[in-house]
């Protein structure tokens, strides 16, 4: 069962459209009864994007686990056409207006630590961007000087077709 929930504060681009799906209920305490509601609250405003879970307790008064928990959501519903979407979007834009790294300095980053890894902190970031000199992305220029990683919070563009995918989540899904 889904159940949305859509919250449009406006029609400004500025504006965020709210939408809560509800994905049904899951046997999260693991006793053999299915009486925890997940739902996945998306947001947009044409270019910011973010996403949160909750999974609630069988009286929907607290939640078992919520914020940003799609990791552990989708090891409970891991075939859910919808929400699999939901959760590959969120994984490559959510807060993509909240971007530490230039677009070099990312894409190196990516490409040295693994998605599932904790384990590298800002500072680690820091000492393998600088062992390959981009720790100041010389290409990137920010405030007419070579960016610093971390100093600023850049922006990553959503592509135009998953802009497009979100808003159809939002007013169909």
């Amino acid at each position: 069962m889904i159940q949305i929930n859509k919250l449009n504060k406006g029609a400004n681009m500025n504006q965020v459209i709210s939408k809560t799906i509800q994905f049904g209920k899951v046997d999260y305490l693991n006793n053999g009864r299915k009486n925890c509601l997940i739902e996945v609250e998306i947001n947009f405003n044409g270019e910011r994007f973010s996403a949160s879970g909750n999974i609630w307790n069988h009286l929907k008064t607290d939640c078992y686990s919520c914020g940003q928990n799609l990791d552990e959501i989708k090891k409970f519903i891991p075939n859910n056409k919808l929400f699999n979407r939901i959760y590959l979007i969120w994984k490559n834009y959510h807060l993509n207006d909240c971007t530490a790294g230039s677009p070099k300095q990312e894409e190196y980053l990516k490409s040295i630590i693994s998605k599932d890894s904790l384990d590298y902190s800002y500072q680690l970031k820091c000492e393998k961007l600088k062992e390959v000199n981009l720790l100041h992305d010389k290409s990137y220029l920010y405030q007419n000087k070579p960016y610093e990683y971390g100093t600023a919070w850049l922006n990553t563009s959503i592509p135009e077709d998953v802009k497009k995918e979100i808003k159809l989540i939002q007013e169909v899904a």
